[in-house]
């Protein structure tokens, strides 16, 4: 079963929304950009220099040139056991050429979220509720991140 935008945001599913009224949807909720990140070395995808979408003087927007991006989003989640979560390209940038290559979000993770974002509000989050009950959550190297 998918929940709500509404439902996800009543249980607090997740927090630091700039809007919250602008970005719950019917069935997920927008995730809004940080900043992007790029790789520092064409040899390795494990070192990222980051820019801060802030540091641009007085643009509304950000020219990507094309490329691969790594994307930290502004919102944390809280996926609970009995649940998971799935980010999902907005289909207003896939119909813009825009790819975003994210996955699962496991049941139990708590955290920041990323998303590899190709050629350029970027993704959504949507909650599934399982019929099984889960008896561990995630527990890898990422928990409690704060940041990519």
């Amino acid at each position: 079963m998918i929940l709500s935008g509404r439902t996800v945001l009543a249980r607090n599913l997740i927090t630091n929304l700039l809007s919250p009224e602008f970005q719950t949807q019917p069935y997920a909720i927008d995730l809004t950009m940080r900043r992007f990140l790029t790789w520092n070395a064409a040899t390795t995808n494990l070192h990222f220099s980051a820019v801060d979408a802030s540091l641009v003087p007085g643009a509304k927007a950000i020219h990507l040139k094309t490329g691969i991006y790594l994307v930290e989003f502004n919102e944390a989640v809280d996926v609970p056991l009995g649940a998971m979560g799935q980010i999902i390209v907005r289909s207003s940038l896939w119909r813009n050429g825009v790819k975003v290559d994210a996955g699962v979000v496991d049941s139990g993770y708590k955290g920041s979220l990323g998303a590899l974002l190709q050629n350029a509000r970027l993704a959504q989050m949507v909650f599934h509720e399982m019929k099984a009950q889960v008896e561990e959550g995630y527990s890898g190297i990422y928990q409690g991140a704060e940041g990519l």
